[in-house]
């Protein structure tokens, strides 16, 4: 089986294109990192929860597959708010209350951090 590396659930603290409420998923590294996202966009039944939104932006992350859908941001430009467990499929919440400001569309602000 795949040994995957820890898999952080993040929101941007900085302004970007990405949709609020989008699932954002990456592997820390100190200099900077991609990540990956899902937004269910065009309103998939498969993409309903944050779980699948999840789900699919990890996947396409640990398998390299080949996406418009990440961005490359420092460990400054994000905050931390959950681990996603691709074996299970669950999320173990740092700040769920952050993650659902951020998907109302309330950036995060100085306050926040």
């Amino acid at each position: 089986m795949l040994q995957t590396p820890e898999i952080h659930i993040v929101v941007p603290k900085i302004h970007t294109a990405i949709k609020n409420g989008s699932a954002i998923v990456t592997v820390v590294e100190s200099e900077g990192s991609f990540c990956y996202f899902e937004g269910n966009i065009y309103g998939s039944s498969l993409m309903g929860t944050v779980e699948q939104k999840c789900f699919h932006a990890a996947s396409r992350m640990i398998h390299r597959y080949p996406t418009i859908a990440r961005v490359f941001l420092h460990p400054c430009q994000y905050q931390i708010v959950g681990i996603w467990q691709h074996e299970t499929e669950s999320i173990l919440w740092r700040d769920h209350s952050l993650f659902v400001e951020w998907s109302k569309g309330n950036f995060p602000s100085s306050s926040y951090f």
